[in-house]
């Protein structure tokens, strides 16, 4: 919520500028972002930690409420300087500059585990892990700010740019990333609430423990598509239509025939994955939840790649109403049923989303890049082949 989805489209938005050379664009469009992201998380962050204290009673016996207190103001900040880097690291993407923008993130995570590692091996308290945490991501945005006045001296941060009007316009798009957010949101953690609510602990950590099997198989499909996003935005706004289709087609298939490997892998070799990333040889495989949700995974990663282009676009406003619409659609299946079927009514509810939303992509990109489905397959370029090699005969 936070976010608003702001860092997504900022990036999106200011590929085409960079592209053109239209710095004083990508500046205009850079300082609204901001200017919405600060204002908008301030107020949500500043009344949250409002309501933590006039309104919550603690019942962590082993904090004290003044340390509680403190520890929740200073992961706000974190979050707060989190979404400053974030947005700011946007930048990196729309510059195709995607291996600083990933080490700088990987940089990040490792300070921070490094912190968290030292603090508690030295016994230290939560509001010292708060700290160290706030501090980490405190030097990564001030790096971050350093490079962009460097490298990137387009960047002007004058407040009289901010005009109404931009704000208008950006807030469509945001709103869609951030439905879309929301949608993957109850995606992957509305499962584990209705586990829990159900069907007990026991249930929670036998999910759990394969749900991490099947978010490690779908890393590498997934993270094909990342420099993507910023292409397709740029292909669209020049209006190079055959260009985005055949990156499309290019994306799709590679994302399949990846996830497809990794799936039958997986598959073949699911106990010693359990025994390997885990540390737990006793927790079984349990079918068919474990056969449909890999078979759900190929689908969700098919559609994510396909969806790049609608995001790369800013054109994902009935996307992320569809998502969300789809997820409600599954979830209620899944509460009809969780409790006569257990596991496998999650599996089943989540691949009507996948099913639902691999429908919902298709249609909406092939009618944006004037294709058709069966050209996916490059289908009719195998056909005419065939023909020119019998009439060569």
């Amino acid at each position: 919520m936070g976010d608003l989805g702001i860092s997504t489209t900022l990036s999106n938005k200011i590929t085409f500028f960079l592209e053109t050379k239209n710095f004083k664009e990508a500046n205009r469009w850079l300082i609204n972002c901001w200017i919405i992201l600060t204002i908008f998380s301030g107020i949500i962050f500043c009344s949250l930690f409002l309501f933590f204290i006039f309104f919550q009673k603690s019942k962590f016996k082993i904090i004290l409420s003044n340390e509680l207190l403190v520890s929740l103001f200073l992961i706000l900040l974190y979050v707060l300087i989190l979404l400053q880097t974030n947005l700011l690291s946007g930048i990196y993407t729309a510059s195709l500059k995607f291996t600083k923008q990933k080490n700088i993130d990987s940089l990040a995570k490792i300070l921070e585990f490094v912190f968290i590692i030292t603090i508690l091996t030295l016994n230290g308290k939560v509001i010292q892990v708060s700290a160290g945490m706030l501090f980490c991501r405190f030097i990564i945005l001030a790096y971050i700010l350093y490079d962009l006045a460097y490298n990137y001296k387009w960047i002007n941060p004058n407040l009289l740019l901010i005009k109404k009007s931009s704000i208008k316009e950006l807030l469509k798009p945001a709103l869609g990333n951030m439905f879309l957010n929301i949608g993957y949101l109850m995606y992957y953690n509305g499962p584990i609430i209705l586990i829990g609510s159900f069907l007990g602990s026991t249930y929670v950590a036998r999910f759990f423990a394969l749900s991490t099997i099947l978010k490690v198989v779908k890393q590498l499909p997934l993270l094909i598509n990342l420099p993507l996003y910023p292409e397709y935005a740029r292909l669209l706004q020049f209006n190079e239509i055959q260009t985005a289709k055949t990156l499309h087609k290019s994306a799709i298939l590679s994302t399949f025939i990846i996830a497809f490997i990794s799936i039958v892998i997986t598959y073949t070799t699911a106990n010693q994955l359990i025994g390997l990333l885990l540390y737990n040889k006793k927790i079984e495989i349990i079918s068919p939840f474990f056969e449909i949700s890999l078979f759900s995974l190929l689908i969700q990663c098919t559609w994510h790649s396909s969806s790049a282009v609608l995001v790369g676009g800013n054109k994902h406003i009935k996307l992320a109403v569809h998502f969300f619409l789809a997820s409600i659609l599954g979830y209620i299946v899944i509460i009809l049923f969780i409790e006569k079927f257990t596991l496998t009514a999650i599996a089943c509810g989540l691949l009507i989303i996948d099913i639902l939303m691999i429908i919902s992509t298709f249609r909406q990109v092939f009618k944006l890049l004037d294709e058709k489905f069966l050209n996916l397959f490059q289908i009719g370029n195998l056909y005419n082949l065939i023909i020119q090699t019998k009439n060569s005969n």
